[in-house]
């Protein structure tokens, strides 16, 4: 997202993610860079976004693909330390217990 960080785009789907990198003009060539749609569980995510996603300033929701979505990035967008608390209060109110890691 331009003026204000990089952004991690993420999917309710792994459908989704395909069809983002294979329609985004900013996902490139995704294939000979490595980038792949993976589920990934809510452990293994919130270390991500703790760990070596920490450099990501912006979590996306479900992307639009399309070249003009700057205002829509904008509504579908928080801020990373703000999404690992929803998270984190998520799991406070329903007892999950999110590992370390």
């Amino acid at each position: 997202m331009s003026h204000l960080g990089e952004a991690l785009a993420v999917f309710s789907f792994e459908e989704e993610a395909d069809l983002y990198l294979l329609m985004s003009p900013t996902a490139g060539n995704a294939s000979e860079e490595g980038l792949r749609a993976r589920p990934v569980g809510a452990d293994a995510f919130l270390a991500l976004l703790r760990g070596p996603w920490s450099r990501f300033a912006w979590v996306v929701l479900d992307p639009l693909p399309e070249r003009d979505a700057g205002p829509m990035l904008r509504l579908a967008s928080v801020h990373r330390d703000d999404f690992v608390e929803l998270l984190l209060d998520h799991a406070e109110r329903t007892g999950w217990k999110p590992s370390d890691s």
